[in-house]
């Protein structure tokens, strides 16, 4: 068994979680992940699961890989709990989308 420490996996979605024995919670295709102290300039991951701030990378320079990861596991607990995701494709057309795009604070 690999483990990864101090990273940020960068492609956190309900397809890379896999449930192992007693339970365990194992994360797969660590292929995207990088170091957590190193500032992420690209955009990585996938459409659904994708922060505002990794959405427009190439417009607002950097982000945070461990943020951007809090932000995908917030939208795997909203599809486990109500079934569906937040928003169909994050847009800022969309109006939840487009609050957190506008104003991410």
């Amino acid at each position: 068994m690999h483990t990864i420490t101090g990273h940020a996996h960068l492609d956190l979605k309900l397809e890379n979680l896999l449930v192992g024995e007693n339970n365990q919670l194992k994360i797969t295709d660590l292929g995207m992940a990088a170091p957590h102290h190193v500032p992420q300039k690209e955009t990585r991951g996938t459409l659904e699961y994708m922060p505002p701030e990794v959405f427009n990378a190439e417009k607002t320079g950097s982000y945070d890989g461990i943020k951007a990861d809090i932000w995908s596991l917030g939208v795997i607990l909203f599809i486990l709990e109500f079934g569906q995701p937040p928003w169909k494709t994050p847009d800022p057309a969309d109006k939840i989308y487009g609050k957190f795009k506008r104003k991410p604070e």
